[in-house]
């Protein structure tokens, strides 16, 4: 998974449960499809989602970097997760990352990760207490 940090805009909620729709802006790194997302401060991460869509302006993207903007993120997974309830816009989400999803990272996207992309692996390294 490519590493991103995002913050959610206050008040931007349009489905609070499966799927859930928020408005979000990323801080740092990428977002694409299928990124699972995490509440890092809740729960040792509590996963909220995988990414089943984003819209900028009403459009379908297939990624997203900090100079899009906002968009709107639709998240698909656990039934019972609800904003609100297990998360909320003062919380910090970012893509889950495990050691091999980082080694998979090197790997086979090394050419398509930009200088800040590996600063943000670094520090969510230590998010996730990976060595």
């Amino acid at each position: 998974m490519f590493p991103c940090v995002l913050e959610m805009v206050k008040g931007a909620v349009f489905m609070a449960k499966n799927p859930i729709i928020i408005g979000c802006k990323v801080k740092e790194g990428v977002l694409k499809e299928g990124t699972p997302l995490v509440v890092p401060d809740k729960d040792k991460g509590k996963v909220i989602g995988k990414v089943q869509s984003m819209q900028i302006n009403n459009k379908d993207v297939k990624e997203v970097r900090a100079s899009d903007g906002e968009f709107a993120l639709k998240l698909s997974g656990d039934q019972t997760i609800t904003y609100g309830r297990h998360f909320d816009d003062t919380n910090q989400i970012c893509s889950l990352i495990s050691r091999d999803s980082l080694d998979m990272l090197k790997k086979f996207f090394k050419d398509d990760l930009k200088q800040e992309d590996l600063k943000l692996c670094v520090k969510l390294k230590k998010v996730f207490d990976i060595m």
